[in-house]
């Protein structure tokens, strides 16, 4: 494979004689000449059953019967339960992306991964294989339409047919057939290791979390909507937009957190998860169910609502699987297929974390929401609570940290694990946030004067 020429995208004028500069230039050419070496071809993972597997039946009755798995979700579920549960980052999976139960093979590039490369050319170097694989696959696909030998890869594509009781094609479709999966092929990163971060960052929160979906009457299975978004990763931030553990748009954030240049409500996962919860009742209440409040998350309600009144008017169940079978749209179909079944395989792998995953460090403590009755510069209030609460700062990220010093007015959200003054906070508790979107809790203040005696 030829080198990652990271140095040639760069302008000529970085490379000025600085020592600063000529260390910079030096680390690039060390991860070229690193990459240079990191060539061997990825191994392919056998295709085996695992233990794990077995646990998407959910053997203990773990998860609600609100959310059992219909046979529309089967298979797209199952794919889905593997990434999560079989699959760390440094595989990829060769897929259909319309027929989930067929997979062509799963390449493993743990060998890049524990190589000296920093992560950037790991992940570049993964993607740059990747395509060249599929490229491969691709020239099989038109060589077995021609009806002519594909060697190896060729042999890998009947087998995975055959793993998938397709039929092969008579030789007129044949054509058609393999052109079709050609187009079809897609390659999926695995996410296990992504969603062992997840949990290992869930735990600081999730006790806390716990009593936000008891105060809503929420299904605990709602948990997996912040994994599946972003593997629960607090400083997630999407191409699009999306910000925080719950994925936000900006645009959609606004209407439930306070979001300004100083502040952003949806990078604090409390703030989040009390606003995802309100937005999800809200589906809930709209479309009556939770299969379709679920996939509304990913996609609006405005054609699931369409599709409902579609089936209800035939006289039809108006499940989310006979929707998406029924009603077609291009904002509906193959990403709220996959959204729902992704929802539904975390729920699994969450509901059975302690038998697939690494146990995360244990964490009791519940971290409290206040709004303040006077004007506050977070510095100030930051010092004040570091001798009882070690976390302060991460409780509170969504203060943006060039406004530190500044000062926020009255009805100002703070987050801590410590109890604070009531003569300066008021406790907001899960009780009352079922009550108002975040950014309108400053009117709990109402009738409360600042003391700063």
């Amino acid at each position: 494979m030829g080198k990652l020429v990271v140095i040639l995208l760069l302008p000529f004028s970085v490379f000025a004689l600085s020592v600063e500069n000529t260390l910079q230039s030096d680390s690039l050419l060390k991860q070229e000449v690193l990459a240079d070496s990191t060539t061997s071809e990825p191994k392919s993972v056998p295709f085996q059953d695992s233990d794990i597997e077995k646990l998407l039946i959910d053997p203990d009755n773990l998860v609600s019967d609100d959310f059992a798995i219909p046979e529309y979700f089967k298979d797209a579920t199952t794919f889905w339960f593997d990434i999560y549960t079989q699959h760390p980052s440094s595989h990829s999976v060769l897929h259909d992306k319309d027929n989930l139960a067929l997979v062509y093979d799963v390449l493993d590039f743990s060998s890049v991964h524990s190589s000296e490369l920093n992560q950037f050319t790991k992940s570049a170097l993964q993607v740059k294989y990747v395509e060249k694989i599929v490229s491969r696959y691709k020239t099989a696909f038109n060589q077995l339409s021609l009806g002519k030998p594909a060697g190896e890869i060729g042999a890998k594509i009947i087998e995975a047919l055959e793993r998938a009781k397709i039929k092969l094609p008579s030789k007129k479709r044949r054509k058609n057939f393999y052109n079709e999966l050609s187009t079809a092929l897609r390659a999926q990163t695995g996410q296990k290791d992504n969603i062992q971060a997840g949990i290992n960052s869930f735990a600081v929160y999730e006790k806390t979390i716990k009593t936000y979906f008891d105060a809503f009457d929420v299904p605990w299975e709602l948990k997996a909507i912040p994994f599946l978004e972003s593997s629960f990763n607090v400083r997630a931030r999407s191409k699009v937009g999306a910000s925080g553990v719950w994925q936000f748009m900006r645009w959609i954030g606004g209407h439930f957190m306070p979001l300004s240049r100083r502040q952003d409500g949806r990078l604090q996962p409390l703030m989040a998860t009390a606003s995802a919860l309100h937005l999800l009742k809200q589906n809930l209440k709209i479309l009556g169910r939770w299969d379709l409040a679920i996939a509304a998350y990913n996609s609006g309600t405005k054609h699931l609502l369409k599709g409902k009144r579609q089936l209800v008017a035939n006289k039809k169940e108006y499940s989310l699987a006979n929707i998406l079978e029924n009603y077609e749209h291009e904002h509906l179909g193959f990403a709220s297929k996959n959204f729902f079944a992704e929802f539904l395989a975390l729920t699994r792998a969450l509901a059975y974390k302690d038998k697939i995953f690494t146990k995360p460090k244990t964490n009791d403590q519940i971290i409290y929401a206040y709004v303040s009755l006077c004007s506050i510069k977070p510095n100030w209030f930051f010092k004040l609570m570091k001798k009882f609460d070690d976390n302060i700062i991460e409780e509170n990220r969504h203060f943006e940290r060039k406004y530190f010093n500044h000062s926020f007015p009255r009805g100002t959200i703070l987050f801590t694990s410590s109890d604070l003054t009531p003569s300066r906070y008021v406790k907001i508790e899960p009780s009352m946030m079922t009550k108002r979107f975040p950014k309108n809790w400053e009117v709990f203040t109402k009738g409360y004067k600042c003391s700063t005696k």
